[in-house]
């Protein structure tokens, strides 16, 4: 009987709410250069941001560099509430696509917790698709 009043507690637990800070989008710089290192200005970057395992579709925050080749993306943050049940607790991945006339698109680069990131676009014309894709 002793045992089972003590894991009653432990049980209610493992199902409770509790809040936690979420980064939903990072802080990122992104400097979008050619291959002799130069920046290349108007090049479009997406950055994708997945959740898992919720069902809640991708979302894009598409901008163009600047004279500099640079791009700034500004971190978003809530409070959220999860639960330790299953799929109680979501995951955010990030990805970049950038893509400019006359280069070839880089896609489904997988960003970590670097907030500095250099993309070097080798010239070239992207091969013809039969999918949509981001850029």
């Amino acid at each position: 009987m002793s045992r089972f009043i003590l894991l009653i507690p432990i049980v209610i637990s493992l199902g409770a709410c509790y809040p936690v800070y979420k980064t939903q989008k990072p802080q990122l710089t992104v400097n979008v250069v050619n291959e002799q290192g130069l920046a290349i200005a108007d090049a479009k970057v997406v950055l994708v941001t997945t959740v898992h395992p919720a069902k809640i579709e991708d979302q894009f925050d598409e901008k163009f560099s600047n004279q500099f080749g640079a791009v700034n993306f500004e971190k978003q943050a809530q409070w959220k509430v999860e639960s330790l049940m299953i799929h109680g607790v979501q995951f955010y991945d990030w990805y970049l696509c950038v893509a400019k006339d006359g280069y070839i698109t880089q896609e489904f680069i997988k960003i970590g917790s670097d907030s500095k990131i250099k993309i070097t676009l080798p010239k070239g014309n992207n091969p013809s698709r039969s999918f949509p894709y981001v850029c």
